[in-house]
């Protein structure tokens, strides 16, 4: 157990480190186009992005909620992200992971709050 949350925590860390980059790109990628997306149409647009788009059909309420008016900053895991986690578990795809552990990590990445700036990271601590 506790080998699993050290890797979990291992895990959360790198994953972190790899959507800052993302976010990085996708904030310079700010066109009127993307301004009218939502986060899933977002996802959707981005290959890189193809595993989490994958992960939250499986939860059409994540969906309806990420494409819905609301406020949120997603931490989008890339595919990479995900191949680590599906190592960390050792499974081969998604469709072995415990669907409320997916949900759990999915959740783990969603902010109920407008756009962070690289900033308001670093004070959350």
């Amino acid at each position: 157990m506790m080998y699993n949350l050290i890797s979990h925590t291992s895990r959360k860390v790198k994953t972190i480190l790899t959507l800052l980059v993302f976010l990085t790109a996708a904030v310079a990628c700010d066109d009127e186009e993307n301004a009218q997306k939502n986060i899933v149409q977002l996802a959707q647009g981005n290959a890189n992005l193809s595993t989490l788009v994958t992960a939250l059909t499986k939860f059409p309420d994540l969906v309806t909620t990420l494409s819905g008016n609301g406020n949120f900053t997603v931490f989008a895991p890339t595919n990479a992200a995900f191949n680590d986690l599906l190592e960390d578990l050792e499974a081969t795809s998604l469709n072995d992971v415990d669907e409320d552990e997916l949900r759990e990590i999915l959740e783990y990445h969603v902010i109920a709050t407008a756009a962070l700036e690289a900033a308001d990271l670093a004070s959350q601590g």
